[in-house]
């Protein structure tokens, strides 16, 4: 198999999420004008000139108000939505090898430094989920048991590169946000895919290493990952974006343009690193 990485101009993920928040926000006060134009056109028949004025400018106000403070708290709370169906947080004396790595890596990316959480699995997998200014990293014990230092810093940078693109936040929104919003966002399958672009568990992996300087270590974590398996037990499907290694794929309903684009094969991603 060629490990040529397809070349692409990428996308700018900050501004990929705040052109999704403007839809959203567009697509509600949209709808919110169209129902108060019915409003006001009902009320002018039936109780005549200034009370439907009046009328139209309460559901006007209210729903632009409402939609407005919805996407608000759908964006806000997306990380949190996340996570709470993923394991239990844990400090840093639970996970110190962990939790340091994190650090670092937190310093030399310049972003905050993540909470934890743990899922008791076998797995050796790992995602992380990014809010404002905020992420949380979900790991599975399997992927703990018996990682030093060097792997655990290939992992916190392959986690962290994530956050610092923007591919984190993006997924996250996809997967935290209620179903009309997503729609509303436009942060569908597809248009998800699109913002992540091609093969974007490879060019995680090579943001990584530019990171640590140190391919064989990320090389290390991989292999070992796909002697123990990656998929964890009950996986919300929703989540398939957010994992560096496949945890959750097209046949348990994951959209196809999703699959292609973040569960490239391990032996593949194994043969890349080997390259650089």
């Amino acid at each position: 198999m060629s490990t040529a990485v397809t070349t692409r101009v990428e996308p700018d993920l900050d501004e990929a999420v705040e052109g999704a928040k403007r839809r959203a926000l567009a697509v509600g006060l949209t709808a919110t004008a169209v129902v108060g134009v019915l409003v006001a056109v009902l009320l002018l028949v039936t109780v005549g000139a200034v009370l439907a004025a009046i009328g139209t400018v309460v559901v006007l106000l209210a729903g632009a108000v409402g939609w407005s403070l919805w996407v608000g708290s759908g964006f806000a709370n997306a990380e949190s939505e996340v996570c709470s169906r993923l394991g239990v947080e844990v400090g840093p004396d639970e996970l110190p090898t962990l939790h340091n790595a994190l650090e670092g890596v937190a310093i030399l990316t310049g972003v905050q430094v993540p909470r934890v959480r743990l899922i008791d699995d076998d797995a050796a997998n790992a995602m992380v989920a990014c809010g404002e200014g905020t992420s949380t990293v979900v790991v599975t014990s399997g992927l703990l048991r018996g990682a030093g230092a060097v792997e655990a810093e290939a992992l916190a940078a392959s986690l962290l590169c994530r956050v610092r693109d923007g591919s984190a936040r993006c997924a996250t929104l996809a997967a935290g946000l209620p179903g009309p919003l997503v729609a509303a966002a436009g942060l569908g399958p597809e248009e998800l895919a699109t913002s992540l672009g091609e093969q974007r568990a490879v060019r995680a992996d090579a943001e990584a290493v530019s990171v640590t300087r140190y391919p064989p270590g990320l090389i290390a974590a991989l292999e070992r990952m796909s002697r123990q398996g990656t998929r964890p037990t009950d996986v919300p499907v929703s989540t398939a974006a957010l994992w560096i290694a496949p945890a959750v794929g097209a046949p348990e309903g994951v959209d196809e343009s999703i699959d292609r684009t973040v569960n490239q094969p391990i032996e593949y991603r194994v043969a890349v690193l080997s390259e650089l």
